[in-house]
C-alpha cells in the first residue's frame, strides 16, 4: 500500500517560523554508522540541552547499539538541520528498520526510555517531528508499521504524538497503550528517604548476615580494564540464573555481550557507568551494571551467583549501593522498567512508559492488535486471561514434544516414558570393591572435575548440552546443591562435556521414591547414591561411564559409605558398565 502524505496548513505555518523556515532548514537521512559519527558533536549538543538527559539517548549508547544490532543498510536516522555545509542540527530521530521491516527507535529492547532529540521551541516541535515522519514515509512508500516504544510519560516524542493525534494531523492510523511501569525512589536530595529504606528489616538482616563472612567486600569498579573482566562474571551469573528459570538469557546472544563491552570501552560514556560488585574472598557473588549522572541513579542490569541464593546477595548489593549513594545528594533512584516485587517495596513513585504504534492501513493495525492481544492475554484477569494462558501452555507443550522428537527420536522418548511409569524393572546395584581400592586412570585427552555443584558452571554448559541440562535438570541441581550433593563432569580435549554423574550422600533415601529405596539393613548407615548418570551417545565411550562409576564408588569407600547405583533391567549397556566398575546386584529386602 502506497501512503501519501500532506502536511496540514497550520503545521506548514509553524514550519515557516523564523527559527525553522523552509529556506533555512533541510532534512537528511543517515544510513551508516560512519555517517552517524560525523554528527557526534551535534548529537551530544542536543542531548546536553534536553530536560531529561537519559543515558539511553547518549550518542555513545546509540552508536554502540547500532554497531552491534543494525545491519549496514538498515540504519535510518533522520536529522533536521540548518541549510549549509557546516550546519547545526535542530532535531534527530534515531530510527532503524528491524527484521520485520518495521521502523523502530535505536536501542529497541535495550533502552528503558526512548525519545526524540530536539532543541526547537515547543510550538515548533510538532511541525519538525511531522516533517520527519513525512520524509520517512516518502523514503519507504511501502512501509507497514512505525513503532515508538518505551516513551516516558514526560518525553518530547510522546507529547508531540498526542498533540498531533488530537488534531487528526497524523498521516496514518495508530494505537497508543501503556507498556512498562517504572518504579522510582524520589529523594530530592533528602537523606531521610534513603535512611528509611536502609532500615527495612529484610535488607538489614541479609546485610548483617553476609558482612560477617570472612572476606566480604562491596566496591565500585572504576577502571575500564577491570570492568571488562568483571563483565564476564555478570554474563555467567545472568546465564545461570535465567537458565534455572527456563528463560534464555539475553547474553546467549553474543551481540549483547559485545554491546556492553563497547560501552565500557568508550571513555566519555564510562564516566556515566556505575558498575559495582560484592565479593567474598575475592570471588564475585553479585554485580550491578547501572548508571549515575547528575544525581539520578539508573538501576539497569543486576545479577548474582545462584550458588549463594540463600544469602540474598541481590538485596545485600542494593543495601550497599543505597549506603554509598546516601552521601551523594541523590535526587532519584530509578528502577526503570519491570514488575519485580522488590521494586515496589522500595519505590516512592511509579512512572508509566507508553508505546505508540503507527500503521499504513487499518487492516495492518487490526492484525497487529490481534497478535499482541494473544501474547498478553495470559496476563489479563478473568476468563480471557485463563483461556489465553491455557492456549499458550498447549503451544508450549506441543513445541517441547516436537523438540523431543527432533533431538532424541521416538525410541529415546519411549525409553524415558518407560523409566517414568515402569519403575519395577529397576535393578539396585551396590559397589563391591576389590581390595585394596584403586582409583582408575582416565583415558588420554579427557579431564574431569568432581565436587560441590556449581550452578554458574552448569549455566554455561547448558548452552552446550541443552537436551540434558534442561530447565527441569537445572531446577534439580538447585535443590541438590542445597542438600550438599556432588557432581562429576568429564570433558574431552575440546572442553565439551561427555559425561555427568550426580552423587547424593544421605543417611537414607527419599520415601517418595519407593522403587529406589535403600535396603532396611543399610537404613542406619551413611550411603552414596549415583543418580542421573549420562554419557554422550554415538561414540565408543562405554569405558567413560565405567570409569565414572568406579571413581565415585571409591570416593564412597574412602568415606566409609556404601555406594548404590540403579538402572533398568533391560539396559544392558548400563549393567555392563556397572559390572566393569565393580558393582553387583543388591537384594531387595
Amino acid at each position: 500500500m502506497k501512503s501519501t502524505y500532506s502536511m496540514p496548513e497550520d503545521l506548514q505555518h509553524n514550519m515557516r517560523s523564523p527559527s525553522l523556515s523552509d529556506n533555512e532548514s533541510e532534512i537528511i537521512i543517515l544510513h551508516s554508522v560512519s555517517e552517524l559519527a560525523e554528527w557526534r558533536a551535534e548529537w551530544e549538543r542536543l542531548w546536553s540541552v534536553q530536560s531529561f538527559r537519559s543515558v539511553f539517548q547518549h550518542f555513545a549508547w546509540s552508536e554502540a547499539w547500532a554497531k552491534c544490532f543494525v545491519a549496514p543498510d538498515k540504519l535510518f536516522v533522520i536529522v533536521v538541520k540548518e541549510s549549509g555545509a557546516q550546519s547545526r542540527a535542530h532535531a534527530i530521530l534515531p530510527m532503524w528498520v528491524n527484521a520485520d521491516q518495521e521502523f523502530s527507535l535505536l536501542g529497541e529492547g535495550s533502552s528503558d526510555y526512548q525519545d526524540l532529540l530536539c532543541d526547537v521551541q515547543t510550538d515548533d516541535v510538532d511541525a519538525v517531528f511531522l516533517s520527519m515522519l513525512g520524509r520517512l514515509i516518502e523514503s519507504r512508500p511501502h512501509w507497514k508499521r512505525i513503532l515508538f516504544n518505551e516513551l516516558r510519560e514526560d518525553s518530547i516524542l510522546l507529547r508531540s504524538l498526542r498533540r498531533l493525534a488530537a488534531r487528526n494531523a497524523l498521516p496514518f492510523v495508530w494505537i497508543e497503550k501503556a507498556s512498562s511501569r517504572c518504579p522510582v525512589v524520589l529523594t530530592n536530595g533528602r537523606n531521610e528517604v534513603i535512611e528509611n529504606i536502609l532500615k527495612k528489616k529484610s535488607l538489614r538482616r541479609h546485610y548483617n548476615g553476609m558482612k560477617k563472612i570472612p572476606g566480604f567486600r562491596y566496591r565500585r569498579i572504576d577502571s575500564p580494564v577491570e570492568a571488562k573482566i568483571v563483565l564476564n562474571s555478570l554474563v555467567d551469573q545472568h546465564i545461570a540464573r535465567w537458565a534455572i528459570n527456563g528463560v534464555p538469557s539475553l547474553f546467549e546472544d553474543q551481540r549483547n555481550v559485545e554491546f556492553y563491552q563497547k560501552l565500557i570501552a568508550i571513555p566519555n560514556f564510562f564516566s556515566l557507568i556505575h558498575f559495582s560488585v560484592i565479593e567474598i574472598q575475592n570471588q564475585i557473588i553479585a554485580t550491578h551494571f547501572g548508571f549515575l549522572k547528575n544525581g539520578i541513579f539508573i538501576w539497569y542490569k543486576p545479577t548474582f551467583d545462584p550458588n549463594f541464593d540463600r544469602s540474598s546477595p541481590g538485596e545485600v548489593l542494593m543495601y550497599c549501593m543505597f549506603q554509598e549513594l546516601k552521601s551523594s545528594r541523590l535526587a532519584e533512584f530509578d528502577f526503570t522498567r519491570g514488575e519485580e516485587s522488590f521494586k515496589s517495596r522500595f519505590a516512592t513513585n511509579v512512572r508509566q512508559n507508553y508505546d505508540f504504534a503507527a500503521f499504513a492501513s487499518t487492516f495492518d493495525r487490526a492484525k497487529f492488535s490481534a497478535v499482541n492481544y494473544m501474547r498478553e492475554s495470559d496476563q489479563q484477569e478473568g476468563i480471557i486471561g485463563h483461556v489465553g494462558a491455557f492456549l499458550k501452555s498447549i503451544f508450549r507443550r506441543l513445541r517441547r514434544i516436537n523438540e523431543e522428537f527432533a533431538m532424541q527420536g521416538i525410541r529415546s522418548i519411549g525409553s524415558r516414558l518407560k523409566g517414568k511409569f515402569a519403575t519395577s524393572d529397576l535393578v539396585k546395584l551396590v559397589f563391591s570393591p576389590d581390595l585394596p581400592v584403586q582409583v582408575p586412570e582416565l583415558a588420554d585427552g579427557l579431564h574431569f572435575s568432581c565436587g560441590a555443584i556449581d550452578l554458574i558452571l552448569l549455566g554455561k554448559i547448558s548452552l552446550l548440552r541443552p537436551t540434558y541440562l534442561s530447565t527441569s535438570m537445572l531446577e534439580k541441581a538447585v535443590s541438590r546443591r542445597k542438600r550438599g550433593d556432588r557432581l562429576l563432569i568429564i570433558r574431552n580435549s575440546a572442553g565439551m562435556p561427555v559425561h555427568f554423574s550426580w552423587l547424593c550422600s544421605r543417611r537414607d533415601y527419599e520415601e517418595k521414591d519407593r522403587a529406589r529405596e535403600i535396603p532396611r539393613t543399610d537404613s542406619c548407615e551413611m550411603v552414596n547414591i549415583i543418580k542421573d548418570s549420562w554419557t554422550e551417545a554415538g561414540k565408543a565411550q562405554n569405558d567413560i561411564c565405567s570409569w565414572a562409576l568406579r571413581y565415585l564408588a571409591t570416593l564412597g569407600t574412602r568415606e566409609n559409605r556404601k555406594t548404590y547405583f540403579f538402572c533398568g533391567s533391560s539396559d544392558s549397556v548400563a549393567l555392563g558398565d556397572a559390572k566393569n566398575a565393580g558393582f553387583r546386584r543388591a537384594e531387595r529386602q
